[in-house]
């Protein structure tokens, strides 16, 4: 990445780790250094007694080889920041939480937008909803992976880029997306179509 890009991203998660811990109603502990994407997190003990994890890291970025890459980002929730230590200070704590996970492809600009979202996300979660208070800002891929466990989304901004016919960065075909196998989508789409709009867009 080029240092622009690595300042860029640098103030971008120290502006969503901020925010976010603002918002949760859990305390928010932002660790590890902000220009080592998998060293930085913000992490919190939820109601469950479970560690739970953000991380926000460049997935696509230019670099001084290949300057027209794209410039995308992935918000993971419990998920891809490889060990976590677990909160101190006497908290009680039952270990990190493994019981889901999600993922979100993103443009730097749509970030901050969709903050409120994940927090109503993770809250809804925490409380075993069904649905969420508010929709996404911005539109997702309607071509999605959805499980018990986890979810991994792209946005439909964040997919064009990458799908561009000028983009230099990692083509994304529908095999590469993080969707669901040719067999679970031909017998189950509509389950899990029902799955995700009542968990997540309701």
């Amino acid at each position: 990445m080029t240092p622009e890009i690595i300042r860029t991203i640098s103030k971008l998660r120290n502006d969503f780790y901020t925010s976010f811990a603002t918002a949760m109603p859990e305390p928010v502990k932002i660790s590890g250094n902000s220009y080592n994407s998998l060293a930085s997190i913000a992490s919190w003990v939820d109601s469950n007694q479970w560690l739970n994890y953000i991380t926000i890291y460049a997935y696509l970025a230019p670099d001084a080889l290949v300057s027209e890459r794209p410039f995308v980002l992935r918000c993971s929730i419990n998920k891809g920041a490889g060990t976590v230590a677990l909160p101190r200070h006497g908290q009680v704590c039952r270990g990190v939480n493994q019981q889901w996970s999600f993922e979100l492809t993103i443009l730097p600009e749509e970030l901050l937008d969709f903050l409120p979202w994940i927090v109503d996300l993770v809250q809804a979660q925490t409380q075993g909803l069904h649905s969420l208070s508010q929709r996404p800002p911005h539109p997702l891929n309607p071509d999605f992976f959805v499980s018990v466990k986890s979810a991994h989304f792209w946005t439909l901004a964040a997919e064009r880029l990458v799908k561009s016919p000028n983009s230099t960065g990692i083509p994304v075909s529908s095999g590469q997306l993080p969707s669901p196998v040719e067999s679970f989508r031909k017998h189950y789409r509509s389950e899990v179509t029902e799955l995700s709009s009542r968990r997540l867009f309701n």
